[in-house]
């Protein structure tokens, strides 16, 4: 039997579906392990706590584990950069990138960590004299553009 398109369509199928399959499995197991451990933690709350609610505690937002592949923060930068009419502050710059990546604009914590990690890629860009900056009116934001 020769390869046609069509068992080589098979076949990849086949290896995508089985790997799917896999990574269902080993979700399925770590999401057995938190619930677990979850109630190990609301026991031992009701032990300390008899009267606690646990259903009113809300969930913390985590980051994503990859929240950026190498050089993906920067070049989305970039890439705004060039497009953009005018030089941006670094805020507007971060909060567009967040927006871009789906990231939680609301999460403080998030919100600085992106920044400073933006800011830091910038000044890296422009002592390469690829991005200039200039401070805002009121001199509390860089304003930044492609150099």
């Amino acid at each position: 039997m020769g390869n046609t398109s069509k068992d080589i369509l098979i076949s990849e199928l086949t290896k995508k579906r089985a790997e799917l399959a896999g990574e269902l499995e080993r979700n399925q197991a770590e999401h057995a392990r938190i619930i677990a451990d979850l109630g190990t933690v609301d026991s031992a709350l009701f032990m300390f706590a008899p009267d606690i609610k646990v259903e009113k505690i809300a969930p913390k937002q985590l980051p994503p584990v990859y929240p950026a592949g190498r050089g993906e923060m920067t070049m989305l930068a970039l890439s705004i950069l060039r497009d953009a009419k005018a030089p941006i502050s670094t805020q507007d710059l971060n909060r567009m990138i967040m927006e871009a990546r789906n990231l939680n604009t609301n999460d403080t914590a998030l919100v600085n960590m992106m920044r400073e990690r933006l800011h830091s890629s910038l000044r890296n860009h422009r002592a390469h004299g690829r991005v200039r900056s200039t401070k805002s009116q009121d001199g509390k934001f860089s304003l930044w553009q492609l150099a």
